[in-house]
């Protein structure tokens, strides 16, 4: 009984998190994008160049609110099961949740891409590479669950972007303007859609 109200409860907070998610993306969403007016003869808008992509600052919001309501309950929970003897799961079970948010805000402070003409600059969460040039990356991939765009180089480094970052239309523009870049033709009408400033749902 008690691991079904846990796993219920769980589901909620996690219900309501990806709504609160989804309404920050649509609110940032309103503001003017990193992509200029102007577009090119094919409907393309014309991107700039030498830009940082990084996380919107929902992502940041997000992850303070989510560690409030998890892990601060969840650690004082702990306490209070330990000192009165109470089983403990659901406080490890919040505490352990907590991780996404804690994930969101490592998220918002770390990663950071530099756009160029000619070349990438990626510094993910886990892994950062300082130069990959375009000529390089020779695969596409939008992941329609994980919500983050996929590129592969000939050298085996692999690139994620996430639907959340500020300049992901830019980012889509870039790629389209490779021509030798193989990509599936979901992935392309993402690109496309996502380079005309309508970028992807998170839900």
């Amino acid at each position: 009984m008690k691991s079904a109200v846990i796993l219920f409860g769980l589901a909620l907070l996690k219900v309501g998190f990806a709504r609160l998610v989804k309404m920050l993306l649509d609110r940032s969403r309103r503001v003017r994008t990193l992509t200029e007016v102007s577009t090119t003869n094919d409907g393309l808008p014309v991107s700039s160049t030498g830009m940082t992509l990084r996380s919107a600052n929902a992502v940041l919001t997000m992850g303070i609110i989510l560690v409030v309501l998890t892990f601060l309950p969840g650690v004082f929970l702990l306490i209070h099961c330990i000192i009165t003897g109470q089983s403990i799961w659901f406080g490890i079970a919040l505490v352990l949740f907590s991780l996404l948010g804690w994930g969101s805000i490592a998220e918002y402070f770390r990663v950071r891409h530099e756009l160029r003409d000619d070349t990438i600059s990626y510094r993910g969460l886990f892994r950062s590479y300082a130069r990959v040039d375009w000529t390089d990356i020779q695969s596409a991939y939008w992941n329609p669950s994980m919500k983050w765009l996929v590129l592969d180089a000939s050298d085996g480094r692999r690139m994620r972007f996430a639907v959340f970052l500020k300049g992901i239309d830019a980012l889509s523009f870039h790629v389209l303007r490779h021509p030798h870049i193989s990509m599936t033709p979901a992935t392309h009408q993402v690109l496309r859609t996502a380079a005309s400033g309508q970028l992807p749902n998170f839900m």
